[in-house]
């Protein structure tokens, strides 16, 4: 009775981790978005703005406001695939010397750039969306 009773513990256990095993691995739904100068340099910490768009008249239930990490990058999981609109904004420095040796002066120039782009994020993978940023109108 013994043997029999710890037979059919060991095939249970066997059989449930085989079961296990067999699961499919679901892969998550990821949104990266680079955010880049026209000369394709990445611009850190740029501000950005994720939101729904809509093809009916539904509110928008989705707005993202997040920073970029300090290579123009952002990365996020969804739930759901979805389509969102992106606008970015940043600032580059530049650094303007006038002047002959030994008098010249250094000037710090800020320049904030912009632009807008959609991703389309699709389910089970990493979808990603590069958006060029050029002088703000």
């Amino acid at each position: 009775m013994k043997g029999i009773f710890g037979f059919v513990v060991s095939v249970a256990v066997v059989g449930l981790v085989f079961i296990t095993s067999c699961k499919e691995k679901v892969e998550p739904t990821i949104a990266e978005v680079r955010v880049v100068t026209e000369f394709g340099d990445p611009v850190p910490y740029a501000d950005i703005m994720l939101k729904c768009t809509s093809s009916v008249n539904l509110p928008c239930e989705i707005e993202i406001i997040v920073k970029a990490d300090k290579d123009g990058i952002y990365v996020r999981e969804f739930e759901l695939p979805k389509v969102l609109e992106i606008t970015a904004a940043g600032n580059i420095y530049d650094t303007i010397i006038t002047g002959t040796l030994p008098d010249t002066t250094m000037t710090l120039v800020k320049d904030t750039i912009c632009g807008t782009s959609f991703i389309s994020i699709k389910p089970e993978q990493t979808s990603v969306q590069s958006i060029t940023l050029y002088d703000c109108k």
